[in-house]
C-alpha cells in the first residue's frame, strides 16, 4: 500500500514538473491521446510565431484619420479645414468612433466655438450608449482641466 501511495505521489509531481516545461515558458495543454486511453501534454507549436493582424480597408482608412490628427497635434498648427474634413469622414463612415472625436474636440476646444459645439453635441449623442458614458465624460473632464 505504501509503495502504491508513493508511486501515486511521484507520478503527480512528475506530471506537475512537466506541466510548466514548454520552451516559451507557457504551460502545456492537457489533451486526450488519439486512442483516448491517456492524457498527453502538448506545447503550443505556434507560440513562437507572431500573429499578423490583417486590417480591413475601412480600418486602414480610420488609422489614416488618426494619423492626420496626430500630425495636426504635433505640428501645433490649427488646420480647421483638415479638422472639418476628418470630422465629416468620421460622422459619415465611423459614427461609433468616440476617441477620435474626443481628440478633435480637444484640438478645437476654446479655438472654434461652432466646431467645438458640433463635436460636443455629437459626443453627447454617443453617450446614449451606456458603455461610452464614462469614457466620454472622463475625456471631457481631462480636456477641460
Amino acid at each position: 500500500m505504501k509503495k502504491l501511495l508513493l508511486l501515486l505521489i511521484l507520478s503527480f509531481f512528475s506530471a506537475q514538473g512537466y506541466a510548466g516545461s514548454c520552451p516559451d515558458g507557457s504551460e502545456p495543454v492537457k489533451t486526450l491521446s488519439d486512442d483516448g486511453t491517456y492524457f498527453v501534454y502538448k506545447c503550443n507549436a505556434d507560440s513562437n510565431k507572431t500573429n499578423k493582424i490583417v486590417y480591413s480597408k475601412n480600418e486602414q482608412i480610420l488609422h489614416g484619420l488618426y494619423q492626420k490628427v496626430r500630425e495636426i497635434r504635433s505640428n501645433k498648427a490649427f488646420d480647421i479645414k483638415e479638422i472639418k474634413h476628418i470630422l465629416k469622414d468620421v460622422k459619415k463612415n465611423y459614427n461609433r468612433e468616440w476617441l477620435i472625436l474626443l481628440e478633435l474636440y480637444e484640438l478645437v476646444y476654446k479655438k472654434d466655438i461652432t466646431l467645438e459645439e458640433d463635436i460636443h453635441s455629437y459626443l453627447i449623442d454617443l453617450q446614449k450608449n451606456k458603455d461610452l458614458i464614462q469614457l466620454i465624460s472622463d475625456g471631457f473632464s481631462l480636456i477641460k482641466k
